[in-house]
């Protein structure tokens, strides 16, 4: 493979953990948006209970993309054969990570969603 062919696949990658990011972001933005909207109106255990899904989503979302990135570090560390090779097995290769991390978060994953949520709750 060449250069420019894994500085593409960088690139990519890159992009796709920014969006990842970006998303957690939205996400979080659009609980505090929901929870003041909330607030104005509603029953107090309502408010409370959204406050609390949403934050669990937006923890499980970091959790993965914490562990796509773990993916991709191991990857990279292991060894190269022939047949990891070409952009297309990288492309498909990152896409399978963060669905793997994505499913693996929703069901526990590493526990790294528990323990922020945990913490974090405290706070609403």
């Amino acid at each position: 493979m060449d250069i420019s062919s894994k500085a593409g696949m960088m690139d990519l990658t890159s992009r796709l953990q920014d969006a990842q990011l970006r998303q957690g972001a939205e996400n979080a933005a659009g609980l505090s948006q929901r929870s003041r909207k909330l607030d104005k109106g509603g029953d107090a255990a309502a408010v409370k209970a959204g406050k609390e899904a949403d934050l669990m989503k937006a923890c499980q979302d970091f959790e993965s993309v914490f562990i796509s990135y773990l993916f991709e570090r191991m990857r990279a560390a292991g060894p190269q054969s022939s047949l990891d090779s070409g952009l297309d097995h990288e492309i498909f290769t990152s896409m399978s990570d963060q669905e793997t991390s994505k499913q693996m978060s929703r069901a526990g994953g590493l526990g790294l969603s528990k323990v922020i949520y945990d913490q974090m709750k405290k706070q609403l």
